[in-house]
């Protein structure tokens, strides 16, 4: 089962974009692990395991927009203390496990109103690869227009997206036929 340390980030492409997608997960002691089973199709984000190398990394390059995808469990010290929010971080994806879900809800209303200029959204550890590859097509096809004029990088991002649109495809199906057996199932038993 592959996982976020499984992911490899791809620098030749994407350490020159304008816009950077960061994936934070510092694990201090035990911790869930996080499956993600497309995270060899996710070269577009760099992961960190260290919360103040990630905060420096954000920091020390102002002139990228940041999107952030980070464990619960780190944030929410970061965003307690004083250092705040930089402001090229302007997405935050927070995700957590579904036990958790209405308890970092709540708090991350507090830091709605504070760094104003972020759109905080919230992810289940259940829900992560999804969002991920959606994300990741939405991001790729934002990169086209940067590379536009360099062939070999547009045929990598293009080659990327297919295989995440094929995925994404693939789990979409997957989901209907589950739906379909269980409306079946429900049926019969009713008759």
């Amino acid at each position: 089962m592959l996982h976020i340390g499984d992911i490899e980030f791809n620098p030749y492409i994407h350490e020159h974009a304008r816009h950077w997608a960061l994936l934070l997960y510092q694990l201090n002691g035990p911790s869930a692990v996080i499956p993600l089973h497309n995270a060899d199709l996710m070269s577009f984000i760099r992961v960190f395991d260290d919360t103040t190398q990630c905060q420096n990394h954000i920091n020390s390059n102002s002139q990228k927009l940041v999107t952030l995808f980070g464990y619960d469990e780190n944030m929410q010290p970061w965003l307690a203390s004083n250092t705040g929010i930089a402001n090229n971080l302007k997405y935050m994806n927070i995700f957590c496990s579904s036990d958790d879900w209405f308890f970092v809800t709540d708090w991350i209303q507090n830091y709605k109103e504070k760094f104003g200029n972020t759109v905080f959204n919230i992810n289940t550890f259940e829900e992560l690869n999804h969002e991920l590859l959606s994300f990741g097509v939405k991001y790729l096809r934002e990169l086209r227009k940067q590379f536009k004029n360099d062939f070999g990088v547009l045929n990598l991002l293009d080659q990327d997206i297919r295989e995440i649109c094929k995925t994404l495809g693939n789990h979409a199906s997957q989901r209907a036929n589950i739906e379909y057996q269980r409306i079946r199932k429900s049926e019969e038993a009713q008759n």
